[in-house]
């Protein structure tokens, strides 16, 4: 299969920055911050790049543009979309050069779809001047999906240096069996079950349990949906890695004001702490 070619209905607006024309419609690039948790402390270390979707200037919800889409058109929609945070993650600050992209791992059916995806990113990747452990590929474990092409998808994207993550962790379809058999780097826990867990003293235990089951193999947590102070009081005392949501730093559509994410706090060392390991799949 040829390599797919990179997005072609581009513009480049005036600012710099780079919007999308997929169908009738306009995709914007928007960045929420992720942050590290650090000597009790939230440390600026990525951004999760989402989709923010116009017709004739008016604003549609991701969920309205995305649930149109029939099933090819989904897979080059989100295509289109990581090219595009791609190129756009050239105006992330220094501190926060690190992009996590999201994967569908239902529309990869063979080596014959992953290896020129794969290639794509890469090159989007080296014309933005990013290295791929700077690249966190989320992928979202569903029983639904064929387990030797996931295995094999996250195989591939880590054979070429990127940071695997699970996405939406707790949610009804996710198997902790079967995300520890994937050997991710990060574990992203779904918003809603965060903050029901947090809701009571009996669910952040359940928290803090799964946090260190899932620290024993290596994994690290990143909670994700936390919208109040007490939220990232609890998040800062559940021993997770890395944490995001509203309380942080909202999503803001390209270009992006960093300096409130900045403030948080600047970071004391690059890197990532699963960088440079070597992962065996169960």
């Amino acid at each position: 299969m040829a390599l797919p070619q990179p997005i072609t209905e581009t513009q480049t607006l005036p600012d710099g920055h780079f919007r999308a024309r997929f169908l009738e419609v306009n995709l914007h690039s928007a960045f929420q911050p992720i942050f590290r948790l650090v000597n009790n402390e939230p440390v600026l270390f990525a951004c999760e790049g989402l989709a923010r979707p116009f017709v004739d200037g008016l604003p549609l919800t991701p969920y309205q543009f995305f649930s149109k889409l029939k099933s090819d058109e989904l897979v080059e929609a989100e295509q289109v979309l990581r090219q595009l945070h791609l190129r756009n993650a050239r105006s992330l600050p220094r501190q926060a050069r690190r992009l996590f992209l999201n994967f569908d791992p239902g529309a990869m059916r063979s080596m014959q779809d992953i290896t020129p995806e794969i290639d794509l990113i890469s090159k989007e990747m080296r014309d933005s001047g990013l290295q791929p452990n700077d690249i966190i590929c989320e992928i979202v474990e569903r029983a639904a999906f064929d387990g030797a092409v996931l295995k094999e998808f996250v195989y591939a994207l880590r054979a070429r240096g990127f940071v695997i993550a699970i996405d939406d962790y707790g949610s009804e379809h996710a198997d902790a069996a079967r995300v520890k058999a994937l050997v991710p780097d990060i574990v992203k826990m779904e918003g809603s079950v965060v903050r029901t867990r947090m809701a009571t003293p009996e669910g952040f235990a359940v928290l803090v349990e799964q946090v260190q089951s899932f620290a024993k193999d290596g994994i690290l947590t990143l909670l994700e949906g936390l919208e109040t102070p007490w939220h990232l009081e609890l998040a800062l005392k559940s021993g997770a890695a890395y944490a995001q949501g509203f309380i942080l730093g909202v999503p803001q559509i390209v270009p992006c004001d960093f300096s409130d994410w900045i403030d948080k706090k600047t970071p004391e060392a690059n890197g990532h702490e699963t960088l440079g390991r070597v992962k065996f799949f169960k």
